[in-house]
């Protein structure tokens, strides 16, 4: 067994939405003869590689630490996914993956996205269509993962009031999200073992995950 970590690093370059604050690492203490290091680390939690709980959007909806430990692992596959041109993902790109797909499957997305972390482009993101959000309902699957910012339209493009329309297909269907992938172009096609273990914080509304997975 192959362990791939499709975890992005954590570091205060790091790419993320316009509004979000950066991290912040720095010493309580430093190692000496009496002391050890103790480290403090100030994230937000929807930066880097992080997984959405459904009160993220949905009033009233499950934190995450109050979701099961299995929903986080589980049996899935990778696909290779080329948006339009105008950066889009539909329903028709995910249609021709239908074989791969199986109810309960956590489905991966490598679009390729993830070359353009920590520089501008990256901001400049794909994006999921409403028909390809509710075409991934449709077929069941528990967690989809990203390898770029958001699966909604990038911030440049969005008209207000913006209400997070695939988001709100997703979670509202028990559709886990996972952003910020690391480079999975390599693994297109296979399946395997994929684990997105959160931290357990209470009340939270998503959590940094170690993105691992078992091939």
């Amino acid at each position: 067994m192959k362990l791939v970590d499709l975890t992005q690093k954590i570091e205060e370059d790091m790419s993320r939405l316009g509004s979000l604050p950066a991290p912040s690492f720095r010493l309580h203490s430093q190692v000496s003869e009496t002391t050890p290091q103790v480290g403090i680390l100030d994230i937000c939690l929807h930066i880097g590689t992080h997984i959405d709980a459904p009160c993220h959007v949905i009033e009233g909806g499950v934190t995450i630490d109050k979701l099961p430990l299995y929903r986080f692992t589980g049996q899935g596959v990778v696909l290779g996914v080329q948006p339009h041109e105008d950066g889009s993902i539909s329903r028709e790109l995910l249609e021709v993956h239908e074989q791969s797909i199986r109810p309960g499957d956590i489905v991966v997305l490598a679009t390729g996205w993830a070359r353009h972390w920590k520089t501008e482009s990256y901001n400049n993101h794909p994006y999921f269509t409403e028909e390809a959000a509710h075409w991934l309902a449709e077929k069941l699957i528990s967690i989809v993962g990203i390898d770029f910012l958001t699966p909604e339209i990038p911030l440049s493009m969005r008209k207000q009031p913006f209400k997070f329309p695939i988001h709100r297909i997703l979670l509202g269907n028990d559709i886990l999200i996972v952003e910020n992938l690391a480079d999975a172009t390599e693994l297109i096609g296979k399946r395997g073992e994929f684990s997105f273990l959160p931290l357990p914080i209470k009340g939270a509304d998503a959590s940094p995950v170690r993105a691992v997975m078992a091939i």
